[in-house]
This record gives C-alpha cells, sequence and structure tokens, in this order.
C-alpha cells in the first residue's frame, strides 16, 4: 500500500546494502511506526538485538520521554484508551 517506495525500489535499495533485510507488512503504507507500530518495534527491535533501551510502547526512552519534550504518541493521542 506504500504509494511513495514501490516494491522495486525497495528490493534495489535491499540488494546495495550488505546484510540488508527487507520485510513486507500487510495493511501497511509508507509509514509502519503509524499504520502497525506494534509490527515496526518487533522487526526493529529483531534487528537491533533488542539493544534498545526504555519503553518502545510509550516512546519512553533512556534519555526521557517523549512527552517531556511535547510529543505526544499515537497510543497517547486523545481518543485513545491510554
Amino acid at each position: 500500500q506504500d504509494r511513495v517506495c514501490f516494491p522495486s525500489q525497495a528490493e534495489r535499495a535491499t540488494a546495495r546494502f550488505p546484510g540488508a533485510r527487507l520485510e513486507w507488512l500487510d495493511r501497511c503504507g509508507h509509514f509502519p511506526q503509524w499504520d502497525r507500530p506494534e509490527a515496526a518495534v518487533r522487526l526493529i527491535l529483531a534487528a537491533t538485538g533488542d539493544a534498545a533501551t526504555g519503553d518502545a510502547a510509550t516512546g519512553d526512552a533512556a534519555t526521557g520521554t517523549t512527552e517531556a519534550r511535547g510529543v505526544q504518541s499515537p497510543a497517547a493521542g486523545p481518543d485513545s484508551a491510554a
């Protein structure tokens, strides 16, 4: 569903980066962090060897929180139950 990057472009980019992995997500456009946040977090943590610190679900990082910088995560938006 990505209208910015076509499959052929993604495949070409993957071929140019040694060790790169290409993942296709169903029901996802150009911004997997918005369209499929759980899948995006899972893939990022798998790629980094779970080396990330903080809480990916809330945006809390080792150095602070997104809320402290005035940024609101989609999960904590005004329409969410959280």
